[in-house]
């Protein structure tokens, strides 16, 4: 018996999908071009940086630009040249909107400001990463294709929280493939709207929106490759592999955690592709493990020789561990400071600080659980929600619970749900997907922290799957109640981010405006604060106010001199920068 999901039993009948988008490749189609505004800007820059040639951003422009509107001809002008113009007009009013919200909500986020802002300045000033050093360790060794991006982007549009948009592209993609997968299995209209969104906007995508942090591309990156793999072991169309190509590629070059995500989705895939087997013939099955074989190939090469050859190859190259400074003999700790108290107070396993990140109220911090006593008020009976949750969700990175305020009691319903609709026969694709989920999650030692296993926020939405497909009219309408639950916890995390990021522009503008009533518009230099383990690079916002920052002096001073314009630019509201007026042709400061 083929393993595959029943199609037939409980359909929602609904056309409108179908109707809009006639044509059998456009979701999968869109999810490819989306997927490309990310991976061909990456990709070039990676491979002239490789290459050592000069003016290497100015070609890295061109040549994207080119292949991005080559990409969008074969994708788009032969096969749907009757509904090319719509379709244009709807994928450039996607994006125009997502510019204006990245132009207009900046990236206020301590790694942000920090090692993100390092190495896309670093770049767009000339250096190569590849051949060259970055000062900061993190900089210079971690994964950069969203970074590869921005500076491509920033370099094209001289926008500097424009290059944050991969966020929201890579979201559009996962929307578009996320909405062919649900329709191969069933689901069309408003059922397959519902889903889509619930899983295209996971909670933490949602929380890094406008921001430069990456845990939110590889949730959605992860998602395609997921469902991309799925689709090539039981109903392959057209742009599967492609689909997935791309996205492992970019998700090994986005974040260490991409690489080992990947292999041990391959692994599965291979292992279904056994199992799934008993009906091919020998010559056919060879030809499929041969394709197969060349998709992961084609993935892992592009990932780590090419997107990703700075880190994996240069740290060897230099005699580190490939994943260095997470891992190796000179490693870096870099997740003592940020664990519960809870946690190092005890000797949990991996499993025991889950469960305990899934009953635990989403504001709850690294230093909430001081004590036993203290601990349990990090718990929460599911579906609770406190005030001070509600405004957690606008944190980019919550420590526990960081799926959001519903999630535990979203989750435990759908589960439920799923073991009484009896879904064991025929669904080898659900339980593939499942697997999928849970085998990646569990393979990171951390995966209580949702930035760290953001594709936890898929097990709900999975396993409503046979609920939304059953013939019982009661459990139907009970999946619909916990899908739209699962919504509101999803879109409270883009409320949230997009609040702090509006409240963060009106810090910007306050402290701007200030340095310019007072110090008048200029040059201005940074000197960064005292003992602070990264540097926080204000350049950034450089113009704004007509306020020009120069970049950061580093005088070996304990404390800032007197005569600066501090600017906090903090949830907190301390300071972190003082800005000196002088020249930008000469440090304006010496000891």
């Amino acid at each position: 018996m083929p393993l595959e999901i029943s199609t037939t039993e409980g359909r929602i009948p609904s056309t409108a999908l179908n109707r809009i988008f006639a044509h059998d490749d456009v979701f999968e189609a869109l999810s490819i071009f989306f997927l490309g505004l990310v991976w061909i800007p990456a990709t070039v820059l990676s491979l002239l940086l490789i290459s050592g040639i000069k003016s290497w951003l100015t070609i890295a422009s061109a040549i994207s630009v080119i292949l991005i509107c080559v990409l969008w001809h074969r994708l788009f002008h032969t096969p749907l040249r009757q509904q090319e113009l719509p379709l244009a007009a709807t994928v450039i009013g996607a994006v125009l909107v997502a510019a204006l919200l990245s132009i207009l909500l900046p990236d206020a986020t301590y790694d942000g400001l920090w090692y993100h802002a390092n190495t896309i300045l670093a770049m767009l000033h000339g250096t190569n990463p590849i051949h060259e050093q970055i000062a900061d360790v993190f900089s210079q060794h971690y994964p950069k294709a969203a970074e590869y991006f921005a500076v491509v982007t920033i370099h094209i549009f001289h926008q500097f929280q424009l290059g944050k948009i991969y966020n929201f592209l890579l979201v559009f993609a996962t929307t578009a493939y996320t909405a062919s997968f649900f329709k191969r299995i069933g689901f069309d209209g408003l059922t397959n709207a519902m889903l889509t969104v619930s899983v295209a906007i996971s909670p933490v995508a949602a929380a890094q929106l406008f921001s430069y942090y990456v845990d939110g591309a590889l949730a959605s990156l992860a998602t395609l490759f997921i469902l991309a793999s799925v689709n090539l072991v039981f109903n392959p169309k057209r742009y599967d592999r492609v689909a997935f190509v791309m996205s492992a590629s970019l998700a090994i070059g986005v974040k260490f955690t991409g690489g080992p995500y990947v292999v041990a989705v391959l692994c599965l895939l291979l292992a279904a592709r056994l199992l799934s087997s008993h009906n091919q013939s020998r010559p056919e099955l060879f030809r499929i493990l041969k394709a197969d074989s060349l998709t992961a190939v084609m993935a892992v090469i592009l990932g780590v020789v090419v997107i990703g050859y700075n880190p994996y190859i240069t740290n060897m190259e230099q005699g580190l561990h490939p994943l260095y400074p997470v891992m190796g003999a000179n490693k870096i700790d870099i997740l003592t400071a940020n664990l519960p108290d809870l946690f190092l107070q005890h000797p949990y396993n991996r499993f025991q600080k889950f469960a305990i990140s899934f009953f635990s109220r989403t504001e709850a911090g690294a230093k909430e659980s001081a004590s036993d006593s203290n601990a349990v008020k990090v718990f929460k009976v599911p579906f609770t929600v406190s005030k001070s949750e509600v405004l957690g969700v606008s944190k980019v990175d919550p420590r526990l619970a960081g799926w959001g305020v519903l999630f535990s009691g979203v989750t435990l319903s759908a589960l439920a749900l799923f073991l009484v609709t009896n879904p064991w026969k025929k669904n080898g694709a659900l339980f593939l997907v499942l697997l999928m989920v849970l085998g990646t999650s569990i393979l990171n030692p951390e995966f209580w922290w949702a930035r760290y296993a953001p594709q936890i926020s898929l097990l709900p939405v999975l396993l409503l799957l046979p609920s939304l497909l059953a013939a019982s009219r009661l459990y139907r309408r009970l999946a619909y109640v916990v899908c739209g639950l699962i919504l509101i916890n999803n879109l409270l995390f883009v409320a949230g981010s997009g609040a702090i990021g509006y409240v963060m522009k009106t810090r910007i503008n306050r402290d701007f405006a200030f340095v310019a009533q007072t110090g008048g518009p200029g040059e201005y230099w940074e000197f960064g604060k005292p003992h602070s383990p990264g540097r926080y690079h204000f350049e950034q916002f450089s113009g704004n106010h007509g306020i020009i920052i120069c970049g950061q002096i580093d005088p070996q001073w304990s404390s800032p001199p007197a005569g600066g314009f501090l600017l906090s630019l903090s949830r907190d509201n301390a300071p972190l920068v003082s800005l000196y007026k002088g020249s930008c042709s000469a440090q304006p400061l010496q000891k």
